[in-house]
């Protein structure tokens, strides 16, 4: 019985030292602070690019050639970049690059040479982003067919 009634003191000590914590409702401006992030229209369309590419890479190491050249990669030139101010002369030049790398890959692959043309491609990709915004290289340089 003792015991009991040690264990019960302790118990009642530790119930009583709890500190209770008040939840508040959010506010708006604490609701302002978890706003989700939304991606610019040039991080979508590289993405789109990305997953393309895998396909495409899978497709040419089966020994098919690429058949239609995606139009929407034309929206390089005029999707909203996430830092705007990254959109210059050098990022156009890049951006006509990979443009002509791409359409040389879908126009003028053989057999020969389809994998030279889509790694010429993915490289053009790779320089943009040494200059521009390194954090995706490491996807990118997946995309190469060895």
């Amino acid at each position: 019985m003792k015991y009991v009634l040690q264990i019960l003191l302790v118990s009642l000590l530790f119930i009583s030292c709890k500190e209770e914590v008040k939840k508040e409702p959010m506010s708006e401006e604490s609701l302002s602070e978890f706003e989700m992030y939304q991606p610019s229209d040039m991080a979508l369309l590289m993405r789109n690019m990305l997953d393309k590419h895998k396909v495409l890479k899978e497709k040419i190491e089966k020994g098919k050639l690429p058949t239609v050249f995606p139009k929407v990669y034309q929206n390089i030139h005029t999707a909203t970049l996430t830092d705007p101010s990254d959109k210059d002369d050098e990022f156009d030049s890049f951006a006509k690059l990979y443009i002509e790398n791409e359409k040389n890959l879908y126009e003028n692959s053989t057999k020969e040479n389809v994998k030279e043309n889509y790694n010429a491609a993915v490289q053009s990709c790779i320089a943009c982003h040494q200059r521009k915004c390194s954090g995706p290289i490491p996807r990118i340089k997946k995309l190469l067919i060895k």
